[in-house]
């Protein structure tokens, strides 16, 4: 999942706006193993902006990260106060790419909301911000899971594929 092109009604913290004419959010993802029953991931998030770094320590924001695998349909969410989180998959849900998405998001409403390095379009607007507003965003570099496909062929699959023999058909 990525957010590309889309347009917020107030301002967000990521590389494709101006919204803040300083300050900086991504988020680092080390693979730190990798077995045959697990997978450990680390993400480091860094954050450049003591207005929205003071939302996440007054529990009025958290960083977020969505993990999903189109291929295997796994789908999962990440919350963290904390700008260091350690997250284990089970090797089995996952194949291929994961894609990753990383954010800072309200866990209130935020009334009269103000920053000191909002871009001077803000200068005199006051911001009110819903709750599970995304304030800033990181497109993250997927992580690609390589499995050993012989590992792959001794499972059992899901899948059974039978005949089916009704009694008013003979078997063919």
């Amino acid at each position: 999942m990525d957010i590309r092109n889309r347009l917020f009604p107030y301002p967000v913290l990521c590389e494709d706006t101006d919204d803040y004419v300083e300050g900086d959010f991504y988020v680092e993802t080390k693979l730190l193993e990798q077995n045959i029953n697990n997978i450990l991931v680390q993400f480091n998030m860094h954050l450049d902006n003591p207005g929205l770094q003071n939302l996440i320590n007054t529990g009025k924001a958290e960083f977020v990260i969505h993990m999903e695998c189109s291929n295997t349909a796994f789908r999962t969410v990440i919350r963290s106060f904390s700008n260091t989180e350690k997250y284990r998959i089970m090797n089995s849900r996952v194949n291929g790419d994961i894609s990753l998405l990383g954010m800072v998001v309200s866990k209130e409403k935020i009334e009269n909301y103000t920053n000191f390095l909002l871009n001077e379009d803000y200068e005199g607007i006051t911001l009110n911000i819903d709750k599970a507003s995304i304030l800033a965003y990181d497109n993250m570099d997927p992580i690609h899971i390589a499995k050993n496909y012989e590992e792959l062929a001794e499972k059992e699959s899901i899948f059974s594929v039978v005949k089916e023999i009704r009694m008013d058909q003979n078997e063919r």
